[in-house]
């Protein structure tokens, strides 16, 4: 089959967009060597002829092939460049190392997948610039570990956003391996591993490493190594450059490993083979492989992005609830496939950790596996640019645990911090916590600090608070014509999170989006009428950013708002919260108030969640206690009528009051109170000092 028949019919495709044309192209935003840069910015100025080129021979052939004269997807044309420099650097290393010329159809058989560039012939003139770019001295690791790089920063955010394309970084593999126990010694030998996920191949490449670091410690031949290479890894990805660039990744970097050279290096180019890295789509694989295939570690950083339940609820309805996440999927997957008693290692989402959608993957995991290790980032962009999204180095191992297991815990606040950070470990009944809602994974800064989470989620649930928890219903800018800035006779005010602080409620909000500063009231005669509440509620701002210092934000309805305005309207960016009872008798909805606003259920709330949300359904499954003559009503009476420093040293009795009520010793209040303490900015939660309180 000719190559451009290939890109344009593969069913598999997906649509990235590697732009190069003028200023859509930019350099990566790490230092670089200047070697690199050179190179890029020449890349940068033929990368436009060579797209042309490409996609000129590309339309001739496919209509040669059948006789269409259809257009070329830009994206079909894109994807062939990226496949076709990729493999241009290669040639280059090797011919550098081996001291003779090396073309593509020395990479054949590494490579088949290559064969969809050998109907291409660039421009001579065009083709002797590209190789001269390639020049020895721009250090060829550098350069392949950056083509995800490289490749990522031509895709727009949205088309990051959909097809879940963040190519992991060089360093975070090595960290991921280390936690999951991939230790250069001899057991590798006899280890299969298997990236689900490959994309530019920086987790196979790095375990590669490995494998032939332990190989050439034991004494092994080239020719034994690379069978050892080939019957070891394994992976799959949709996109078929992906997997051209995962072997080639993977085959320098063993070269690397080795220092290989002259003709044992061409040899060794020669014989290399790996049959199990194809493309695929992960998600379609067989759960159940003979045993003799099933990897004993499964690794890789699989997308991320909300799809579509249908297609996949007959295989994986075990752990879809409402929403699906492709990363849910992948998780599910990897548990499935790998051996009993081997590990499965993912660079997750935080939002794994708690909440209801993600449930029943965390109750699969807490049967099928037991966690092993856990690495936490608290920056809000620790790893990937223009993704806030927190993630997590997730390490489980199939099968039960052993009494008395331990999990290695790593708390940093991004990647840079990552090689000073110091793990510790914590039992893993802490570790994996159970509570009513299920399974949850909290974080905590120290050992400390997951004694006391653990403890504070395994209260006896007879004295638990009962909340009747809502999202606000009313999207505003879905009823801009039913709303107004004067308050009109009739007309109900609309309350937006801007009106929510702690133990605060101001309408008109104080500080407020200007367009939404003019849509404050609602014509209840339209269908915004339905949406009317009325009585006693208590307010939270419904996203709160994780590394804020408060993620709990709660007030209620001054009595004399809801004189002047019997009925209002509660916009969905706050969870409203109308009835609380224990053992059926009502709460005070004000005890409920110094429960959520006091620095313990904050210090908790931040340690389970995994989201910017505070959802309806989290707080209705924080275990809050009743205890009547707790004198918490009264102090939160007392703090809603004062300011300033009265107010803050009311607050101290609110939160003195709440120590008491759970049983904190005075060792477990300073760690609310350190966590209270420390910087929660972007540098990362529990950092850096602040200095005040």
């Amino acid at each position: 089959m000719g190559w451009a028949h290939r890109w344009r019919h593969d069913p598999v495709i997906t649509a990235p967009f590697f732009r190069t044309h003028g200023e859509s192209f930019r350099l990566p935003d790490q230092p670089i060597p200047r070697q690199v840069a050179h190179f890029l910015i020449t890349l940068r100025d033929l990368l436009p002829q060579l797209d042309r080129d490409v996609a000129a021979q590309l339309a001739a052939h496919s209509s040669a092939v059948d006789g269409s004269d259809r257009a070329v997807s830009r994206a079909t044309v894109h994807e062939a460049v990226v496949a076709y420099l990729v493999s241009l650097m290669a040639c280059a290393v090797i011919e550098a190392r081996a001291g003779v010329p090396c073309f593509r159809a020395h990479l054949a058989g590494l490579v088949p997948e290559l064969a969809i560039l050998d109907a291409y012939r660039p421009d001579p003139e065009l083709a002797s610039a590209l190789k001269a770019a390639f020049a020895p001295s721009m250090g060829f690791l550098t350069s392949i570990a950056m083509a995800g790089d490289v490749f990522q920063q031509g895709l727009t955010l949205e088309e990051r956003k959909r097809f879940g394309q963040y190519y992991t970084p060089r360093a975070m593999a090595e960290h991921l391996l280390d936690q999951a126990g991939y230790h250069p010694d001899l057991r590798l030998l006899t280890m299969r591993v298997l990236d689900v996920a490959t994309g530019f191949g920086v987790f196979l490449a790095s375990a590669a490493a490995r494998l032939a670091h332990t190989g050439r410690q034991a004494g092994m031949d080239d020719c034994t190594l690379n069978t050892c290479l080939g019957q070891a890894l394994y992976g799959y990805d949709v996109q078929p450059f992906a997997i051209i660039a995962t072997k080639i990744y993977v085959l320098l970097s063993v070269v690397e490993e080795l220092d290989l050279h002259g003709l044992r290096l061409m040899r060794f180019v020669a014989d290399l083979r790996l049959p199990n890295v194809l493309c695929a789509d992960t998600l379609t694989q067989e759960f159940d492989v003979p045993d003799a295939e099933r990897p004993h570690l499964v690794l890789g950083n699989p997308p991320y992005g909300v799809c579509s339940p249908d297609p996949y609820r007959a295989r994986y309805g075990q752990v879809l609830e409402g929403k699906a996440n492709l990363y849910q999927l992948f998780t599910f997957f990897a548990l499935r496939r790998v051996a009993a008693g081997g590990v499965v290692a993912l660079l997750v989402p935080e939002s794994l950790r708690a909440g209801r959608t993600f449930g029943r993957l965390r109750r699969s995991l807490a049967v099928g596996a037991h966690l092993v290790a856990v690495t936490d980032f608290h920056a809000r962009a620790a790893l990937f640019a223009e993704v806030e999204q927190g993630v997590m180095v997730l390490v489980v191992r199939k099968g039960r645990p052993t009494p008395g297991s331990v999990v290695r815990v790593v708390q940093v606040a991004n990647l840079a911090a990552l090689p000073a950070a110091v793990p510790f470990c914590v039992p893993r009944v802490q570790a994996q916590g159970r509570r009513p809602k299920g399974y949850v994974l909290p974080k905590g800064a120290s050992s400390a600090d997951y004694a006391l989470i653990s403890r504070l989620q395994r209260l006896p649930v007879a004295s638990h608070i009962a909340l009747e928890a809502h999202t606000g219903p009313l999207v505003w800018n879905r009823h801009k014509g039913e709303l107004q800035p004067d308050a009109a006779s009739g007309y109900l005010p609309l309350l937006y999170a801007h009106s929510v602080a702690r133990y605060g409620f101001a309408f008109p909000p104080v500080r407020n989006n200007v367009v939404r500063q003019r849509l404050l009231y609602g014509d209840p005669v339209g269908h915004i009428g339905g949406f009317a509440r009325s009585g006693e509620v208590v307010l939270v701002q419904r996203t709160t950013a994780r590394d804020q210092a408060r993620r709990l934000i709660a007030a209620t309805l001054p009595t004399s708002f809801r004189d002047r305005h019997p009925f209002y309207l509660i916009e969905n960016h706050l969870t409203y919260i109308d009835q609380a009872t224990c053992d059926g008798s009502a709460v005070p909805l004000c005890y409920v108030l110094g429960l959520l606003n006091a620095k313990l259920f904050n210090f908790l709330f931040a340690s389970i969640s995994g989201t910017v949300a505070v959802s309806a359904w989290e707080l209705m499954h924080l275990p809050l206690l009743f205890v009547a003559n707790a004198g918490l009503e009264q102090a939160v009476y007392r703090r809603l009528e004062l300011a300033g420093r009265e107010a803050t040293a009311a607050e101290a009795d609110i939160d003195g009051i709440v120590y008491e009520l759970y049983g904190l010793s005075g060792a477990e209040r300073v760690l609310v109170e350190e966590f209270h303490s420390y910087s929660h900015g972007g540098t990362g939660r529990r950092i850096n000092r602040s200095t005040s309180m």
